[in-house]
């Protein structure tokens, strides 16, 4: 979507409108704005950061108006973030669910460094790992592009980065209640291979990247004991699936 019309759709949104004031969000579409701190009332009140020029505006309206990351029926005490790309889900996961600790990984340290920045009001409560996921243990580097920022896949051929293994995040932090999934076409892999982990989960969203389909997803997370729900697309996300216990 050209920035344009992302500034046409922030001030079409009235849901929005309620989220924020706006005041200087516009300005954030140029590519050569500087980071803009917004005030969101969906968040109680308190402020996130969003770099100019970058895909944040779109994260931000993803997560702010379609709120896709939200699980529903559930109230989770402990929350994995998996592709927690600047903190906005977190964040909104954190004053959602009051009782509840979040741990979000985010592949690129930039990515990580802002996410932790954006959950500081919940810090005794999120936790930023900055680490790819992974079905195995590698060597990875980032496919970055400048301007898709919440797109930043794993790059195979060669890298200097350890991946990090659900089962031993599990080990880590527990079971988790909910996990949430966008990890750019990593799913594909996590769901298939080193899936001890997935007992231990009650329920999870997964977002779908590349040739990998809704329905391929749903059929995997029947196979490891979910009952599986594709959902509708909302906003610029991809098409997710919902697995419940």
């Amino acid at each position: 979507m050209a920035l344009r019309d992302l500034a046409r759709q922030a001030k079409a949104l009235p849901k929005l409108r309620s989220l924020t004031d706006l005041t200087g969000f516009a300005r954030l579409l140029s590519p050569i704005a500087r980071e803009k701190v917004i005030r969101v009332k969906a968040l109680g009140g308190q402020t996130v950061t969003l770099r100019g020029g970058t895909s944040d505006t779109a994260t931000f309206l993803d997560v702010f108006y379609y709120r896709p990351h939200l699980p529903a029926a559930i109230k989770p005490r402990l929350i994995w973030d998996l592709g927690a790309n600047i903190g906005l889900t977190m964040a909104h996961l954190a004053h959602t669910f009051p009782p509840a600790h979040i741990v979000g990984v985010e592949l690129d340290p930039a990515n990580a460094t802002l996410a932790r920045r954006n959950t500081q009001p919940w810090a005794d409560r999120c936790e930023v790992i900055c680490a790819p996921v992974w079905s195995e243990r590698l060597m990875v580097g980032i496919q970055r592009q400048r301007g898709h920022e919440s797109g930043f896949r794993v790059a195979l051929d060669g890298g200097e980065i350890d991946t990090l293994l659900l089962n031993d995040l599990l080990a880590e932090t527990g079971s988790p209640d909910y996990v949430k999934m966008d990890i750019e076409g990593a799913e594909r892999h996590v769901l298939v291979s080193a899936v001890a982990w997935a007992s231990h989960v009650r329920a999870l969203k997964v977002e779908c990247h590349g040739s990998y389909t809704a329905d391929e997803c749903a059929q995997d997370l029947a196979r490891l004991g979910f009952r599986a729900t594709v959902e509708a697309r909302h906003g610029h996300g991809r098409p997710a699936v919902f697995g419940m216990r």
